[in-house]
């Protein structure tokens, strides 16, 4: 009886020693982010390693580890979908510690708003990247300047309205957002040059006869620009007896 006693607690213990380890790793808890933001991986260790940890993935879509032996980074490369990334080492008493993380990537258009551009007053379209199905779009104003103003405000392709008498720059914000929570969006510069067309340089008028060289006149002409994009508007003298 004392011998299979003491082959049960000499098992017991083989056992307990086989499976134990003196190191540890934690790949952190699982989460989700957004197809347009940053994935990274941040893990953690404990106790001493005969063979670093190392990141690898298990499943999803080809993706790209940036730094597969250090705790923090990047994945690039990846796209929508569940992705299950594992962080393992060899402890000193030769075990092996590991550990999985699940990612879900969670799907939105990448917003783009388009290239920055100049004009003389009118209306002119955007082009915003349209939103997807479960997506909805809309035109924000940033900064304002100019009397800028974007005529539908959900169409990506809205007309925005540089108008007569004003002159500047505004930012305009095309958002992306998903019915799943992500937000996606990117920004456009666009200048009003300004000026007023046609060009008006007010009525004629007739000076009186009191008028000396001390004395003044003020000419009122319509709008001509303050500068913005090379746009300003110049009084020259024509004709007259003497110059004014």
């Amino acid at each position: 009886m004392k011998s299979l006693l003491k082959i049960f607690l000499l098992s017991f213990l083989f056992s307990n020693n086989a499976i134990s380890q003196n190191c540890s790793v934690n790949a952190n808890v699982d989460f989700s982010v957004c197809s347009v933001d940053a994935l990274n991986m941040s893990g953690g260790t404990g106790g001493p390693f005969t063979t670093p940890p190392v990141w690898s993935q298990v499943s999803g879509t080809s993706a790209f580890i940036s730094n597969p032996s250090s705790l923090t980074t990047p994945i690039l490369g990846f796209t929508a979908g569940t992705y299950v990334f594992k962080i393992q080492g060899q402890c000193t008493d030769g075990a092996i510690a590991s550990d999985n993380v699940t990612v879900t990537v969670l799907l939105v258009t990448r917003a783009n708003a388009g290239a920055d551009f100049t004009q003389c007053p009118g209306s002119y379209p955007l082009s915003g990247t349209p939103a997807a199905a479960g997506e909805t779009g809309s035109w924000s104003v940033l900064a304002a300047g100019g009397g800028i103003s974007v005529a539908s405000p959900s169409s990506p392709t809205s007309s925005v309205v540089f108008p007569m008498g004003s002159a500047g720059s505004a930012t305009l914000r095309w958002t992306i957002t998903n019915a799943n929570g992500c937000v996606s969006f990117d920004d456009v510069v666009v200048t009003n040059r300004g000026g007023v067309s046609p060009v008006n340089a007010g009525p004629d008028f007739t000076l009186s006869n009191c008028y000396n060289s001390t004395t003044c006149a003020t000419l009122t002409a319509a709008f001509g620009g303050n500068g913005t994009a090379g746009q300003t508007g110049v009084w020259t003298q024509i004709s007259g007896p003497t110059g004014a």
